[in-house]
């Protein structure tokens, strides 16, 4: 190990820290408890020193565990504007001294676009209803969450199982949501990640 990646694993380590100390004390950033559920949800992709595309960002949990686990560079989108403040607060926390806030690139809602990247995750609460499965092959690995139809998520999701099948798609579990969510899938689901890794 040379002397520059010797400071840059340092470097990181302190972020890390002063990151997870920030965490902890301010909820307004992230609550890592969080983190047991994006781990659970995409834990089989390969994401070290690859590009995600990160539709429906959140709080930040999905961008910074893709992070911790690697990634070069994270595109998030995410609709709600107080919640991408706090987004790009988590690249500038948690940047590299050599790229600090240059591993988040964060916009808006999604506009139906598919960037360059390796990996797509999409979790944005109804907008999976718009996606075209076909452009999934752009890909090499990717997690889908589907949500039921019903007043929270106006676009119908039941019709994308096959198709998602189709491209090499398997599910990979069932998510509880939040009682007041809960409308079911046909067979009693509440939420479905499908993935391709």
């Amino acid at each position: 190990m040379n002397i520059k990646t010797l400071k840059k694993n340092i470097t990181d380590a302190i972020w890390d820290f002063v990151f997870r100390f920030l965490a902890r004390r301010e909820k307004f950033i992230i609550s890592l408890s969080l983190m047991d559920d994006v781990s659970g949800s995409y834990w089989p992709l390969d994401v070290r020193g690859k590009t995600v595309v990160d539709i429906g960002a959140d709080w930040g949990n999905s961008p910074l565990y893709w992070r911790w686990r690697g990634a070069r560079k994270v595109i998030a989108y995410e609709s709600d504007q107080n919640v991408r403040s706090r987004l790009e607060l988590l690249a500038l926390l948690h940047g590299s001294s050599e790229a600090r806030g240059d591993w988040l690139e964060v916009h808006g809602a999604w506009d139906g676009s598919y960037p360059d990247a390796d990996v797509l995750k999409m979790d944005c609460e109804g907008c999976e209803g718009c996606l075209d499965v076909k452009m999934l092959a752009k890909y090499s690995q990717w997690a889908i969450v589907l949500h039921p139809p019903g007043h929270a998520y106006p676009a119908p999701t039941l019709h994308l199982i096959p198709l998602l099948q189709s491209v090499g798609g398997h599910r990979l579990h069932k998510n509880a949501l939040r009682p007041e969510q809960r409308t079911k899938f046909t067979d009693g689901c509440e939420e479905e990640v499908w993935i391709k890794a």
